[in-house]
């Protein structure tokens, strides 16, 4: 079985999917299953820097060249590294970066009967390898998204068209 790397932010996340609310009788097991050694070695081998802090992580087993292998990339968040703009309202773009499911950007009257946009730019040297979006548009009279990707807004090439199904009540 594969092991995630010592004190790697990978195995430091899983550590942190496992949150979970103990009563007071669990405690007798949580003791004698040495569970609180294993994860004092996690977080103590992190507080190391045994981690590597680049942009992206990409960890891979050896073993046989035959064999199946599984590779796991870890992602940093560059919205601090990003410019947005949009096509309406931009006193609203901070919604798209607060990392809230509450708040959210919609276009304005300027962008009535338009194409409405969210363009993202990168700091010079930044090479995002995804850019994850979540786009509500079933109250827009056309209901279809398109995704554009260039090096600069004229060079724009189409990469995705999606048609959103309206559910049917």
């Amino acid at each position: 079985m594969m092991a995630l790397p010592a004190g790697s932010a990978l195995q430091q996340m899983a550590l942190r999917c496992w949150s979970l609310k103990f009563r007071q009788s669990d405690h007798q097991f949580l003791h004698q299953s040495n569970v609180f050694h294993h994860i004092n070695n996690i977080l103590s081998k992190s507080d190391e820097g045994d981690g590597d802090d680049g942009p992206n992580n990409t960890v891979q087993p050896p073993g046989d060249p035959g064999q199946e292998h599984c590779a796991t990339s870890i992602m940093r968040d560059l919205t601090s590294s990003v410019e947005l703009k949009t096509s309406s309202r931009p006193a609203m773009m901070g919604s798209l970066t607060d990392g809230s499911t509450e708040t959210f950007w919609e276009s304005g009257d300027e962008d009535r009967n338009k194409s409405k946009s969210v363009t993202l730019s990168c700091a010079k040297g930044l090479v995002p390898r995804r850019v994850c979006v979540h786009v509500d548009n079933s109250r827009d009279i056309g209901v279809s998204v398109n995704h554009f990707f260039g090096k600069s807004p004229d060079s724009l090439s189409l990469y995705v068209f999606i048609e959103v199904e309206l559910p049917v009540d």
